[in-house]
């Protein structure tokens, strides 16, 4: 559940507070009359600086945020896929591979910023080859950088992420979310906004710290750098961590970071 709870507090409280004006205004009469809205005016303006709501937003009578207006169109990326696993790891057992968590994931993403009339498009939806994956050398479906990032600049989303898992086998004890963008790219000012919100979110919802990394042109990934869409890229956990693989094995989790993830989306998409 998304909220701009304190906004709509903040604008009821004012409203109550001042319900009787037109009372006052009837008995002060006149000069003092004008006074006295001049004053309100200040403290209510003074109350809502800074504090205002998104003009594309749907809010419910309980303050929670229902709907965005004005068709946005967001990019899923579900990392690797088709004959690409990505990494692998014991962690995860003989059944499972990276490929599958990303994709589970986003499509839990997607299916939240639709629910909230977000346009979302993605690079892949099934895992299942077809005619407009393109084929490498060696006869595997496999879906490069250059594809995507093509993918993306076609269709010019507002948003563009990429979900992965990351994994660092020569040392099992480094964990934790991360996500990358680069500040430089074309949508990059907008894309370290995405970041930082996704980031909040996520950190809110497993109650740890995630790591931002502002890459530079020399090592930033290929979509982060080629997309003119504000574009980031998360890695989710890392499958050679124990605690990070069993916990993205389960539902829950899974559950848990796409709620986040798609509020972090939703709310960069919010204009003020």
């Amino acid at each position: 559940m998304i909220e701009k709870q304190e906004t709509k507090d903040t604008v009821r409280a004012l409203i109550a507070r001042y319900r009787n004006l037109n009372l006052i205004i009837a008995i002060a009469g006149g000069l003092i009359a004008i006074v006295l809205i001049t004053v309100i005016v200040i403290v209510i303006s003074t109350n809502l600086k800074g504090d205002t709501l998104p003009v594309n937003a749907v809010y419910d009578d309980g303050g929670h945020l229902t709907g965005i207006i004005g068709d946005p169109t967001v990019c899923i990326d579900p990392g690797h896929g088709y004959d690409d696993p990505g990494a692998d790891s014991d962690f995860l057992g003989e059944d499972t591979a990276e490929r599958e968590i990303n994709f589970d994931v986003s499509l839990r993403v997607r299916d939240i910023l639709i629910e909230y009339g977000v346009n979302v498009i993605m690079t892949h939806d099934t895992n299942i080859p077809d005619d407009k994956i393109p084929q490498n050398e060696d006869g595997k479906y496999v879906i490069d950088p250059v594809w995507r990032a093509d993918f993306a600049n076609k269709n010019s989303p507002d948003i563009f992420v990429s979900l992965h898992c990351d994994s660092f086998p020569q040392d099992s004890s480094v964990s934790g979310t991360r996500i990358y963008y680069m500040s430089s790219a074309e949508g990059g000012k907008e894309a370290s906004r995405v970041a930082s919100l996704c980031a909040g979110k996520i950190e809110e919802a497993f109650e740890d710290e995630i790591k931002l990394r502002n890459m530079s042109p020399n090592d930033a990934y290929y979509v982060i750098k080629n997309i003119s869409a504000p574009s980031i890229l998360i890695e989710m956990g890392f499958i050679t961590n124990e605690e990070d693989a069993r916990n993205m094995l389960t539902d829950n989790w899974r559950q848990k970071m796409a709620d986040a993830i798609a509020a972090g989306i939703i709310n960069s998409l919010l204009k003020y």
